[in-house]
């Protein structure tokens, strides 16, 4: 049931006029459809915004990925956004995602296969007054994900996540059902 309160203006008399309508919509039948698990059919990446100062929640993102998903062996691909600021290095000791760029290459070394490695790329973030974050720039996400694509192209299930996602297989399965 819904209750809508419209606001009309009376053009005779320039007055406010309020009307209310009430709207019942029926339920329908309701159906249970069993549904299959087709995570073993469908390849899926996840993508990964990791910002500068997240590199601790990817790391722990990252313990928490091989222990349910790379240890099943799941046909996942994990692509790490790893957002520079204009002014931090990216390269050497120095390297602010450094550490995480080795876990990321021990773990997909550790379990070798094509369809189950994690990769990343670098997007470097214009000069602004402030940092750029996800959160400040809403426009950042979708440049994210286009460059992403363009690096693991359209034929794959594509899932966007944060470092405080906590992956299960269920999920997985059930984001893989949808796309079916």
């Amino acid at each position: 049931d819904y209750l809508i309160d419209l606001g009309f203006r009376n053009l005779h008399t320039g007055k406010e006029e309020i009307k209310r309508f009430e709207v019942c919509k029926p339920l329908g039948k309701v159906e249970f459809i069993p549904a299959p698990y087709v995570t073993e059919n469908v390849k899926m990446t996840i993508l990964l915004p990791v910002q500068e100062f997240e590199d601790e929640l990817a790391h722990d993102f990252l313990v928490n990925y091989e222990k349910v998903i790379m240890r099943r062996k799941d046909r996942v691909l994990l692509m790490l956004v790893l957002m520079y600021q204009s002014n931090s290095s990216s390269k050497g000791s120095t390297d602010i995602f450094g550490p995480l760029k080795q876990q990321a290459t021990k773990l997909s070394n550790k379990y070798h296969n094509d369809d189950m490695r994690i990769v990343w790329v670098s997007i470097r973030l214009p000069a602004v007054n402030g940092s750029m974050t996800l959160n400040n720039t809403k426009t950042l996400n979708f440049a994210m994900v286009d460059l992403a694509l363009k690096k693991i192209g359209t034929e794959t299930l594509t899932l966007v996540l944060d470092v405080h996602a906590e992956v299960t297989p269920e999920f997985l399965n059930r984001v893989s059902h949808t796309h079916t």
